[in-house]
């Protein structure tokens, strides 16, 4: 029963998206409710991984496929579905249509669902790559659904840069499989020597891996598309594309742990950590000049992903959690301010925060959830950014510090220097959007509907029961 599960995970939202165009067909509008349907099942199915998997402290294994779920990665799978399932709330009321008919539309969510959860389960360097490769080409086909010119154009951007990326990472697979005859990635723990007696093909297929993957996450310097990708998508693609860091992080991670157990080069910490270090640098910097809150929240992701490489660069255990705790919890807020944002560039048909002013006043609920929101993501408490940060900042510190404690201290300062950077701009974009004083907000309507602020409420609320008692995530991920 407990492996059908795991099949079930997977291919419950891939056969959905099958049965979305024949339902639409026979009955108008069964796309949204057949979305929402599925997200909802892949969520509970995801929350029985709990006792069966993390509560046992046992790895689960299908017996035919190459798939597996194991303790540290329940809190991963968990934190996809949940906004795979809030999104599909938001999405019920707040997608207006666009250039995808809607069947289509809906189709490719639950494809890019499935193809995340796969990044998360599946075992096999081959299947890692279409997988990957399937998240951003669907991703790319989603960004095309607002209408106008701009989404086709950061669309094509999007797509050549990946393109390449995509080119590095099959490198660095076929690397990988020459040297240890295996497509599974049970082999690299497997055969540790082969690794080390190829040191300078192993560096080398750890630096095109992650090039390619980082590019199709959106580290500096292969960031060049996300600042377009998502002020030219949709809010509600931009919703449910909140998470996809999380799953292809996860990826990367897999890939390239083991081969540093093997061969624990510091130039491998070295390469993940600087790009951290200057994603984290370039996504705060940038972000305070935007006056444009999407083209503001895409570099914030860009300072996201950063803290998330420069952590997970430390190939410790620690690092893993404190890493995916962080990652997981900024996902979950990203979450919350697109459909925020989203409500606000429907009702005052601007993204031009200086076009905005003393929106509070009728889109009270909306404010509060986009204070909040940011609050949590800058690491104040008492929500889960807060424990993340000081996960984050203690496993950096540590790190440094063993070899040099004023090293340590700097590196801590600079980290927390840049957090108040990025407070600093979320801070003044409320001020901006919410409550600057103004004679006439320019809205279209007052509060909108409630399915368009209750999902981001239970995000926030995920955040703030998790901040007070953090094992609960914590757990997920040990």
């Amino acid at each position: 029963m407990i492996e059908e599960l795991l099949a079930a995970c997977f291919f419950t939202p891939l056969i959905a998206a099958l049965l979305v165009a024949p339902f639409e067909a026979v009955w108008a509008k069964s796309s949204r409710i057949i979305l929402l349907t599925a997200t909802l099942a892949v969520f509970t199915i995801s929350l029985l991984f709990i006792p069966a998997v993390t509560v046992h402290g046992i790895i689960l294994k299908h017996s035919i496929l190459p798939m597996s779920v194991k303790p540290s990665s329940v809190g991963v799978l968990l934190s996809i579905t949940l906004v795979a399932f809030l999104s599909s709330l938001y999405n019920f009321k707040a997608e207006q249509g666009g250039r995808l008919p809607p069947p289509v539309y809906s189709g490719f969510i639950l494809l890019l669902l499935t193809v995340m959860i796969g990044l998360v389960v599946f075992d096999d360097l081959v299947i890692l790559y279409i997988l990957v490769e399937t998240t951003i080409g669907v991703t790319v086909i989603l960004v095309t659904h607002k209408k106008g010119k701009f989404p086709l154009q950061a669309a094509f951007k999007y797509l050549i840069i990946t393109a390449v990326s995509a080119i590095l990472f099959l490198a660095g697979v076929i690397i990988l499989f020459n040297l240890t005859g295996d497509y599974s990635l049970i082999s690299l723990y497997e055969k540790p020597w082969i690794l080390r007696e190829n040191s300078n093909l192993t560096l080398l297929a750890v630096a095109l891996i992650t090039a390619g993957l980082g590019a199709d996450i959106g580290i500096a310097p292969f960031h060049g598309w996300l600042p377009d990708a998502v002020p030219a998508s949709p809010d509600t693609v931009n919703s449910f594309t909140a998470v996809e860091g999380v799953p292809l992080f996860y990826a990367l991670y897999q890939l390239v742990n083991p081969i540093f157990q093997a061969y624990p080069s510091p130039y491998i910490t070295g390469l993940l950590a600087g790009l951290g270090a200057v994603s984290v640098i370039i996504g705060n910097l940038i972000a305070y000049q935007q006056r444009d809150y999407m083209r503001m929240i895409a570099y914030s992701c860009i300072d996201v992903y950063g803290y998330t490489a420069l952590i997970l660069s430390l190939f410790n255990t620690a690092a893993y959690t404190a890493g995916f705790f962080y990652l997981i919890n900024a996902s979950i807020m990203k979450m919350s301010l697109f459909q925020n944002l989203g409500v606000v560039e429907k009702n005052a048909e601007t993204t031009n925060m200086n076009n905005l002013k003393g929106l509070a006043g009728k889109l009270g609920k909306t404010s509060y959830i986009y204070l909040a929101s940011f609050l949590s993501l800058t690491g104040i408490p008492p929500f889960a950014g807060f424990y993340a940060k000081i996960l984050a900042y203690n496993v950096i510190y540590n790190f440094i510090a063993a070899s040099n404690i004023i090293l340590g201290v700097l590196a801590l300062t600079a980290l927390i220097s840049l957090s108040l950077v990025a407070l600093a701009y979320f801070a003044n974009s409320y001020h901006k959007i919410f409550l600057e004083s103004a004679e006439k907000t320019g809205l279209k309507t007052g509060e909108p509907h409630i399915l368009t602020w209750l999902p981001s409420l239970i995000g926030v609320a995920v955040s703030l029961i998790i901040g007070v008692q953090p094992q609960l995530l914590y757990v997920l991920l040990s």
